[in-house]
């Protein structure tokens, strides 16, 4: 009776991983690749604040005044070095260096993709990397990529709809898995979107006084 029960236990349980699978591998490959927000191993994060300037204004410093207030945006933040342009304008190739805690840091590589007046600018890394910094040399703990995304929307001639949105998108769902728990364990998730939203509001405030 124990052996049929564990048995038919056995059975179910392995009927629910194969349906798991399934659909961890069709929503894998069949969705919206335009979007990059629909991939099921993606850490998505958006918000938006109006900023009290003309669209024009708000464009052109996101575009050409990053590199000189990003370390005013955030104390963890490090670097924003435009390494071969004087904005982010398509092709532009950008070093950010941020600090994920006392322990670690964040090096992202970008490149400008889109930039259109008035409009979006987007850039995205293909290799960022968390390095644990706590030791006499660094040491790599996780790699993902990270695509950035900066809208513009004009309210009226004085005022702009400001939205950032940040998608983390890593190599499969698995590891998706893994920086989810990472997260929620060390309470990071939390303060990733505290940060992210304080952030924006402090960009918006640097924005209005320049």
């Amino acid at each position: 009776m124990i052996k049929k029960i564990l048995f038919t236990l056995g059975g179910f349980l392995l009927f629910i991983a194969l349906i798991f699978g399934i659909m961890m591998i069709k929503s894998q490959f069949f969705y919206d690749k335009s979007k990059i927000e629909n991939r099921p191993n993606s850490f998505y994060i958006s918000n938006n604040m109006e900023v009290n300037k003309s669209i024009e204004e708000v464009y052109n410093f996101v575009k050409y005044k990053m590199d000189d207030y990003y370390l005013e945006i955030d104390e963890m933040h490090k670097k924003f070095e435009i390494q071969n342009n004087d904005g982010l304008i398509e092709g532009a190739e950008v070093l950010c260096i941020e600090y994920e805690n006392e322990n670690q840091i964040i090096e992202h590589f970008y490149q400008v993709r889109k930039s259109i007046k008035n409009e979006t600018i987007q850039f995205d890394s293909q290799k960022s990397i968390i390095y644990d910094i706590t030791g006499p040399k660094r040491k790599k703990v996780f790699e993902f990529k990270t695509y950035v995304y900066f809208d513009f929307e004009k309210i009226n001639t004085y005022n702009t709809k400001l939205t950032q949105t940040i998608v983390l998108d890593f190599k499969n769902p698995a590891a998706k898995v893994i920086f989810d728990i990472i997260g929620k364990i060390s309470g990071n998730e939390e303060v990733w979107g505290t940060h992210f939203n304080e952030e924006l509001t402090n960009f918006g405030k640097i924005i209005e006084k320049s």
